[in-house]
């Protein structure tokens, strides 16, 4: 079954990049054709003005000038005017030759924005497919199972919380998807209230202590009093959640949790450090990227979540004008520090 979705995919991809191959072409035969235009019109123009600038330039000149001189300029302009139409062709020739070598370059450059696009929104679909299909086989071979054999009541019971399991992660991928796209939509108004950005964090890792007490992580912070910026809550309130939420998943037993907070420069930097598993180096620039997931052999979690996390984090910061930096050592921990402008 996974070959033919490969093949599909394969086939696809193939047909979208002839479709940008003929976009291409066809953009640059309308350049050439806009030029080609272009060239006649004004060539035509130039052949109908010309000329009889040309002649009374001859009859001023041997009005004022005589003898060889005379004859030699009314030759001149007769020469001009004679060739005048082979000098216009081999101009304008010369001109669509340049820029016929120029415009597969530029109507390249004008499609490739659309095309990088078309292909991330490609591999989107893709792997979205791929997070919905995996739940979705558990539940198909397990409601197959139940209806084969009868079964005791806990395996019925023990099936029913494992399909309420994988519904709750299908629940979580399309609420994450539906966030990242109201994140892209620019129409969508997004409303900044000037909030009490340290009662937030606080708050939020409070409610964090038990679940990583849970896997044996202990969590400590040095917030900063009183700091105002203008932020969207709801928002910021599933940033720190989800940076919390890694920390602990990706932490080790007995591991820590280091969460400061301070104003500078009319802006809050955040710090989440821990003494996870950490990234590798070639990890890193890929970490924000949708549905990219590090290795999760070490982890506290079942499924290693949905791989979106951390690319919501990413629009999150950029929504707000702000950046997000990550430190991290293979086996030592990692540190996510965030700057957010204090007013927007």
């Amino acid at each position: 079954m996974i070959p033919i979705f490969k093949q599909f995919a394969e086939r696809v991809t193939s047909l979208r990049q002839n479709e940008f191959s003929r976009a291409t072409w066809n953009l640059t035969a309308y350049y050439i054709g806009g030029v080609f235009l272009l060239l006649t019109i004004s060539s035509v123009i130039i052949l109908l003005l010309v000329p009889p600038d040309i002649s009374r330039l001859s009859e001023h000149l041997l009005q004022n000038e005589g003898g060889a001189t005379s004859t030699h300029q009314e030759f001149s302009v007769y020469e001009l005017n004679e060739h005048l139409f082979e000098v216009l062709i081999i101009v304008n020739t010369s001109i669509l030759i340049i820029f016929m070598m120029s415009a597969y370059f530029f109507a390249r450059k004008t499609l490739s924005p659309i095309e990088e696009m078309q292909k991330k929104q490609t591999q989107f679909m893709g792997d979205t497919a791929h997070e919905l299909r995996t739940p979705l086989t558990v539940l198909k071979s397990g409601s197959e199972s139940i209806l084969r054999q009868s079964h005791t009541p806990d395996e019925y019971i023990l099936f029913i919380r494992e399909s309420l399991e994988e519904i709750e992660r299908m629940n979580k991928l399309t609420d994450e998807l539906l966030f990242l796209l109201q994140q892209e939509h620019s129409s969508i108004s997004k409303t900044f209230i000037e909030t009490n950005i340290s009662t937030l964090l606080t708050h939020e890792i409070e409610k964090f202590i038990p679940y990583a007490h849970e896997r044996h992580v202990t969590v400590s912070h040095t917030i900063e009093q009183n700091m105002l910026a203008q932020i969207i809550p709801d928002d910021c309130i599933r940033l720190f959640k989800n940076l919390l939420k890694n920390a602990v998943d990706y932490n080790v037993p007995n591991g820590t949790i280091t969460v400061t907070a301070h104003s500078s420069n009319n802006h809050i930097v955040c710090t989440v450090a821990d003494t996870g598993i950490g990234i590798a180096s070639s990890e890193i620039k890929h970490i924000f990227d949708r549905f990219y997931k590090v290795n999760t052999a070490r982890t506290h979690t079942k499924h290693g979540g949905t791989g979106l996390g951390l690319a919501i984090v990413y629009e999150i910061v950029k929504n707000h004008s702000g950046s997000i930096t990550v430190e991290s050592t293979l086996g030592s921990g990692s540190a996510f520090v965030i700057h957010i402008p204090l007013h927007q």
